[in-house]
């Protein structure tokens, strides 16, 4: 997720396989994402994307950051206009510093970002009002 001057950005850089989950592989490809923002710029990483997904912030409704529990992976779930997605986190990450800094990303615009344990479970539709209790 990059939190852009006006929009969040969903990239998707690599579709993953449980051989890959097997072999850490997620960490290591977060960190080439990084590292080729870093040497190359987000042009360059958005090129090589798979897939990005924009939304404007003032489409957004909520963020909820989840630890994952005891079994599951941190995680973020995003509710706007257009539906919900979740977005594992696949590299370390202060799961507390990182909401308030998406809280600070966030402060102009009508989002509610909350931080919460357990597992990321999120539906769409008729579903839908169940997740956001």
């Amino acid at each position: 997720m990059l939190f852009r001057s006006e929009r969040l950005q969903i990239v998707v850089y690599d579709y993953l396989t449980p051989l890959d989950l097997a072999l850490q592989s997620p960490s290591r490809r977060s960190r080439t994402f990084v590292d080729r923002i870093e040497t190359e710029g987000v042009a360059a990483a958005l090129t090589a994307a798979e897939d990005v997904t924009e939304l404007p912030y003032e489409e957004l409704e909520t963020l909820r950051v989840y630890d994952g529990g005891r079994v599951g992976r941190e995680a973020v779930s995003i509710q706007s206009n257009h539906g919900n997605r979740i977005v594992r986190v696949h590299g370390a990450v202060d799961l507390d510093r990182f909401a308030d800094a998406v809280r600070t990303v966030l402060s102009g615009y009508a989002v509610t970002v909350e931080r919460r344990d357990g597992i990321a479970v999120e539906f769409n539709g008729p579903l839908g009002r169940f997740s956001r209790i």
